[in-house]
Parts: C-alpha cells; sequence; structure tokens
C-alpha cells in the first residue's frame, strides 16, 4: 500500500533532454533560449499544436517544418536510469509528472520506453492551458493532490524550482539520477 506522499518530477532534463533546447542551440546560439520561448509557449500552453507551430517557424524562419521535426527528436533519447528510478520509488509513493510539453511529444519519444509506467499521473501543461513557473500551475497541483503528508518536486530549471517553492510545492534542482535518489532517500522517500 502507498503512503501519502507525492514525487513530482519534471519530464525534459530528467527523463530525456529537452529535445528543442538541443534544436535550438544549434540553429540560434546565444539567442536560443529567447527563441524557443516565442515558438514553443503557445504549444506548452496548449494554444497552438506542435505543426502549427512548426509552420510558423517556416514562414518566419524558412525552416522545413518535416525535416525540423526529425532534427528535434534526435535530441532527445529516454534515459533509463530515471524510468527505472521513477517506477521503483512508485511502488511505496504517488510519482506524478509535472512538465511543459506540447501535445503528442512525450509519446514520440518515450514510445516503448516504459515512461507511462512511471506515473500515477501526468501534470501536462498543454492540457492544463497552464504552464510552469506560472503561479497557475502550482496551485492547480496543489489543489488537485489535496492534503498529502508530503510532498517534492524535481525540475532542472531553476525558475521552476524557486516558483514551486516560492507557491508551496518544496521544489529541488535536479543535477542527475543520482542525486535525485539521494535527496528522496534523505527526505524520507
Amino acid at each position: 500500500m502507498k503512503d501519502n506522499r507525492v514525487i513530482l518530477l519534471d519530464c525534459f532534463g530528467l527523463f530525456a533532454p529537452d529535445p528543442f533546447g538541443g534544436y535550438f542551440k544549434r540553429h540560434f546560439g546565444e539567442d536560443w533560449r529567447q527563441v524557443k520561448d516565442h515558438y514553443c509557449e503557445g504549444a506548452d500552453i496548449g494554444g497552438i499544436t506542435v505543426n502549427e507551430m512548426l509552420v510558423q517557424m517556416k514562414v518566419d524562419l524558412g525552416i522545413n517544418p518535416d525535416d525540423a521535426m526529425k532534427e528535434i527528436l534526435s535530441y532527445s533519447k529516454p534515459d533509463p536510469e530515471m524510468i527505472a528510478l521513477a517506477k521503483r520509488f512508485r511502488q511505496k509513493h504517488d510519482v506524478m509528472l509535472l512538465s511543459n510539453c506540447m501535445d503528442g511529444m512525450i509519446e514520440k519519444i518515450f514510445a516503448g520506453s516504459g515512461f507511462d509506467d512511471c506515473f500515477d499521473h501526468q501534470f501536462r501543461s498543454y492540457q492544463l492551458h497552464r504552464i510552469k513557473p506560472g503561479k497557475e500551475i502550482y496551485e492547480y497541483v496543489l489543489q488537485a493532490l489535496g492534503p498529502r503528508e508530503k510532498i517534492i518536486f524535481f525540475d532542472d530549471n531553476q525558475v521552476n524550482i524557486d516558483a514551486g517553492n516560492r507557491y508551496g510545492i518544496p521544489s529541488v534542482l535536479f543535477e542527475n539520477v543520482s542525486q535525485c535518489e539521494q535527496v528522496l532517500l534523505r527526505e524520507g522517500f
């Protein structure tokens, strides 16, 4: 039987590298993060589809959508160690995803990896129409979880960690699988 504790985990940066980060870093150098945010935010919040985002990139930047998607997907491969860690902790605790992500991207990247077996529930930004680090997504998650003995959230982006801590979800900056496991054990999970 599971206890009343929750482990919240981000997706990209923990379970696989951020595919869009790799793509935008390669093509846009120092300004990659602003360009990525400009194009990805609408899809992350569920306002547009990935295909609509790629069409907009074609219009603005002359990028071939099919070639771009093929390259984007090449930057992200599932981490079997992180998948195994999440599955192991899920035996005793609720393990949940809290991720800024676009419709269909998780399925494309994690097909056949056992990723979905890691989670009791998934909070995906495009479904909630809320994104990290916005206050609304953290409030939504806390309300959905209800009273819990303990919650901990791991993300690889310091901005999201700061927001989680500010909005009531104890948050830890993810460094690697070993560090994540050590923190969980130290925190009594």
